[in-house]
């Protein structure tokens, strides 16, 4: 092989190499983490995931700021029990966990909130 070649494929093999060394990167749920996933709480990046669609200002899907906690939750968990559901939001709700159903529905609660 050309010396041209080896200096080619030589860092290409190192770099490969320390790719396999697993997954280094910091869990979310590690307070020394210093990404944004540290710096919100678990309810408050849940509510960051559904404003995408979500938001206040849109028109095109419903402001969750109409929802009161029991309402959300109750939609929460109609979708994810819905096996023959096909929608985004039925695939969404089906990784949620019950405790994540609370938070979002604690979170987006209106009741009581003067407009």
């Amino acid at each position: 092989m050309p010396k041209t070649s080896l200096l080619v494929v030589a860092p290409l093999f190192g770099f490969l190499s320390l790719a396999g060394c697993g997954d280094t990167s910091p869990s979310l749920d590690d307070p020394a983490n210093n990404t944004i996933g540290a710096a919100t709480d678990r309810a408050t990046a849940l509510a960051m995931a559904c404003s995408g669609c979500h938001a206040a200002q849109s028109d095109a899907v419903v402001s969750l700021d109409e929802y009161g906690a029991d309402a959300l939750r109750d939609a929460l968990r109609r979708y994810k029990t819905e096996s023959d559901g096909t929608t985004v939001m039925h695939r969404l709700a089906r990784g949620y966990s019950d405790e994540d159903v609370d938070l979002l529905a604690t979170y987006f609660d209106t009741e009581g909130v003067e407009p």
